[in-house]
């Protein structure tokens, strides 16, 4: 659950998804075809994604609305250069895909990806969606929320606190004072900015941060953009 935010009405969200393993909700993640998902490579650091389902069109988990439907993941592509092992997690991506297609409907659809002429850029006000905790403590998650997040420079991201740890392939968002607002259960999940043709596009995947909203603290994402080429080849976009 996000800190600070607010549950998302019916159909608001309908690209995220619940990636769940034995009845678990573990990571978010995004729709990106009718067969695809987009979303962080380390939520399978401690689980094999061909256990997961992937669960789509629910705004609570428990128990689910009547809306949503399972689908069994199929294959799994983490990129090669992910590196469970090390501290912060870089190349952190991976594309699920699901044994039949997704139904689609107002409570489950494909979201749009950047192409070359969409970049947002710092102080960009976008959404981040998840199912995450409330507190890194706190009760397993299950309702869907979402909260308002800009992105910020890299610069003022590596002054605080994180050491030049912020690459290109990472976008870093949240509140310099306050920090981030992702917590257990958000990895994987959409980093959501409109764009000037007022379409809404995926920018990031939730990949990391310090504690969950810990003070002057941003939030991490995967840097969709810089990946594009990768996606495009591993769900057969292009």
């Amino acid at each position: 659950r996000l800190l600070g935010g607010r549950e998302s009405r019916r159909a608001e969200f309908p690209w995220l998804v619940s990636l769940q393993s034995d009845g678990d909700h573990i990571c978010g993640g995004t729709i990106i075809s009718d067969r695809h998902i987009l979303t962080a490579a380390h939520c399978f650091d401690e689980h094999d994604p061909l256990g997961f389902m992937v669960v789509t069109g629910a705004n609570d988990l428990r128990p689910l609305d009547s809306e949503a439907l399972s689908y069994r993941v199929h294959s799994a592509q983490i990129h090669r250069t992910y590196d469970q092992t090390a501290y912060i997690p870089d190349w952190d991506i991976a594309i699920l895909e699901v044994e039949r297609r997704f139904q689609f409907s107002q409570f489950a659809s494909s979201a749009c990806l950047p192409g070359d002429n969409i970049w947002f850029r710092p102080g960009k006000r976008c959404h981040v969606a998840g199912y995450g905790r409330r507190s890194e403590n706190g009760l397993d998650p299950y309702l869907q929320y979402n909260i308002e997040t800009p992105i910020l420079t890299h610069n003022i991201c590596n002054k605080g606190g994180y050491e030049g740890s912020i690459s290109e392939r990472m976008i870093c968002a949240g509140y310099p004072s306050t920090g981030g607002t992702v917590c257990v259960g958000d990895s994987g999940g959409p980093l959501l900015c409109e764009a000037n043709d007022n379409k809404w596009y995926l920018a990031g995947v939730v990949s990391w941060s310090i504690g969950c909203a810990e003070r002057k603290k941003p939030d991490v994402f995967t840097n969709v953009q810089y990946f594009m080429n990768w996606i495009n080849q591993h769900a057969n976009l292009s």
